[in-house]
C-alpha cells in the first residue's frame, strides 16, 4: 500500500474516532461530571483544557496552540514525504501524530479549547485527563523514539 494512503488512512482514523468520542462526551456528560468504569482507576469524566496535551501549558492562548500544532504538523508531514516506503513504523508514527493534531486543533479552531474525558487515577495519584487525539499523538512518538532508537543501533 501507498504510504500516503496508508498514512492517510491512519490519521482519518484517529481524527473521526476523536472527533465522534468528544461528540458523544459532550452531548450525554454534563461538564465536570463523570462516569466511573473501573472502581479507583478510570473514569469518563467531561473536561474543559485550554492547555496542551494532559493540561501541559494550561491557560495559555489558545492561537498559541493552533500554530504550534500546524509547525509541528508540518515538520511531520514533510518528513514523512522523505521516509522510505517500507519504513511501516514510522509512516504509523508519524500518521498517529498528525492525526491526534489535527484533531485536537479542529477544536481549538471551533472553541478555543478541547474536551478530555479520559480520566484515570489510583490511590493519592491522578494523572490529568486526556483524550483520543492526546493518546494518538503520544502513541506516535513513543513509537517514533523507539524506532530512532532501533535505527540508531543498527548502524
Amino acid at each position: 500500500m501507498n504510504r500516503y494512503l496508508l498514512s492517510g488512512i491512519i490519521a482519518l482514523v484517529v481524527i473521526i474516532t476523536d472527533q465522534i468520542t468528544k461528540s458523544i462526551i459532550k452531548a450525554y456528560i454534563p461538564l465536570y461530571k463523570s462516569i466511573p468504569v473501573i472502581d479507583e482507576f478510570f473514569n469518563i469524566t467531561h473536561i474543559k483544557n485550554t492547555g496542551g496535551a494532559f493540561g501541559i501549558l494550561s491557560g495559555m492562548n489558545s492561537l498559541f496552540f493552533i500554530i504550534a500544532s500546524s509547525i509541528a504538523l508540518l515538520i511531520v508531514i514533510l518528513y514523512l514525504i522523505r521516509l522510505p516506503e517500507n519504513n511501516l513504523w514510522l509512516i504509523t508514527s508519524l500518521s498517529l501524530i498528525s492525526g491526534g493534531a489535527i484533531g485536537n486543533m479542529i477544536d481549538r479552531v471551533r472553541s478555543g479549547e478541547v474536551i478530555d474525558f479520559i480520566d484515570l487515577f489510583y490511590d493519592r495519584f491522578h494523572w490529568p485527563a486526556f483524550n483520543i487525539a492526546d493518546s494518538s499523538i503520544t502513541i506516535g512518538v513513543f513509537i517514533l523514539f523507539i524506532n530512532l532508537l532501533t535505527f540508531r543501533k543498527e548502524k
